[in-house]
């Protein structure tokens, strides 16, 4: 999903965590969640994980050192993002929830049409969300 829908599993992450909660959140809830880590996961995930992956096509020993640290700052900034999420979270309230008893698999399903919108049909959703419900 993170290739063919440019999905931000950080971002699904965060909706199945407020689901689990007993959040439910709308398409603009998701919206703006993303609008608060959108530039960070654009700017400087992305790249990152572009650079380790094109790294690892090349078959030089000498680089999985290189390869090694670019992961290692790759995650970091994975968590700087978790980070401003966790934020984020803290603006919704379980009082103020539109939540039923599978918020987890509505909370993902929303995020992945948002995502899809316009992409085709995506053959994972479906066992995507029966996991989330599990």
């Amino acid at each position: 999903m993170q290739e063919a829908l440019g999905a931000d599993v950080n971002l699904l992450l965060f909706c199945a965590w407020m689901g689990s909660r007993g959040i439910g959140l709308s398409a603009d809830d998701i919206s703006v969640a993303g609008g608060a880590v959108g530039r960070w996961h654009d700017d400087v995930i992305r790249p990152l994980r572009s650079v380790r992956r094109y790294v690892k096509t090349l078959t030089r020993a000498d680089l999985e050192n290189f390869r090694s640290r670019v992961k290692g700052i790759e995650l970091e900034a994975e968590q700087v993002e978790q980070a401003l999420l966790f934020n984020i979270a803290q603006r919704f309230s379980a009082a103020a929830a539109r939540a039923g008893r599978n918020s987890v698999a509505d909370n993902v399903a929303r995020y992945i049409r948002m995502r899809s919108a316009g992409a085709g049909k995506d053959h994972s959703t479906p066992h995507l969300i029966e996991a989330a419900s599990l």
